[in-house]
């Protein structure tokens, strides 16, 4: 629900309950499969710790015999977190199917939707095209969506300006303007992982960086694939130098491109700088760009 809306979930939940869901409809049937392996993986991942064990008055107890025994605490963090990703990525594939076939009013109309549509950035998938090693998985694209609001309101907008920044977002067609909307999107991805890893909701692990898996089993968590604090500053140094460079990279091609058809707005900014009568480029400064932390 909180991912999709609850009037869209409260709308499936019909769509299914009606007793003999319509398999022909194109648009709700995809739907629900997904759904339901959302669902099916995330009830598995909370049940195997408990269906380790038998609660009764007695307290709680294991049962063995000759014939079975419980499984160790080995085997239930393997299979936990292997039902754990596999639900978030069906609810990635859920995300990515409302996107994709756009007939959905419950979604298209919804906050869960708005919230994503007002970046730079508005998919996992996207953002792993400016940072790859993002882990898959809209959970850890959600996390990261506050530190990504920071950047995007106190770096991007101050240095671009709160009227071209919107207008540049919202361009839709243009090989200039698609070349500055991807150094932008570079410069929001890397400060926000940088941003991020300060933060003690992420990890960096061997599938990337990633929203800490959020159970009551979290002490099952291999720690030794983890990066260390000292890792993940470098991680957050490299990301800031490279989001800077990006936008430095993005100042210089929109003072080089501006004219009175294009980026106009730049152009007629107290932002803009004529390239011909600079003599030498801006200065990076700090952890190697213009915006500090």
């Amino acid at each position: 629900v909180p991912i999709i809306g609850k009037t869209l979930a409260t709308e499936m939940e019909t769509y299914y309950n009606n007793g003999s869901p319509d398999l022909n409809d194109e648009d709700k049937y995809p739907l629900l499969l997904l759904l339901q392996e959302t669902v099916a993986n995330f009830g598995v991942e909370t049940y195997i710790p408990e269906g380790n064990v038998t609660i009764s008055g007695q307290g709680i107890t294991t049962e063995e015999n000759e014939h079975s025994k419980p499984a160790d605490w080995g085997r239930i963090k393997d299979l936990t977190r292997k039902h754990l990703q596999a639900g978030e990525s069906a609810l990635e594939d859920v995300i990515d199917y409302l996107e994709t076939n756009g007939n959905f009013t419950a979604w298209n109309e919804s906050e869960e939707r708005k919230s994503l549509t007002r970046f730079f950035i508005s998919s996992a998938g996207q953002f792993r095209e400016y940072y790859s090693q993002l882990a898959p998985g809209h959970l850890t694209f959600k996390a990261l969506l506050p530190e990504m609001q920071t950047v995007q309101s106190m770096y991007l907008e101050p240095i671009l300006g709160a009227a071209f920044l919107t207008e540049l977002k919202d361009y839709t067609s243009g090989t200039e303007q698609k070349q500055a909307q991807q150094y932008a999107r570079f410069a929001l991805a890397n400060l926000t992982i940088s941003r991020a890893c300060r933060s003690q909701l992420f990890q960096f692990t061997p599938d990337g960086f990633r929203k800490r898996l959020v159970t009551t089993f979290n002490s099952m968590i291999d720690k030794l694939s983890e990066a260390s604090k000292e890792e993940l500053m470098r991680v957050e140094e490299q990301a800031a130098k490279t989001g800077n460079a990006y936008l430095q990279k993005l100042e210089d091609y929109l003072n080089e491109k501006a004219t009175d058809s294009l980026f106009a707005s730049w152009k007629n900014s107290d932002k803009y700088t004529d390239p011909t009568t600079t003599e030498e480029p801006s200065i990076i400064k700090g952890k190697g760009g213009f915006v500090g932390f």
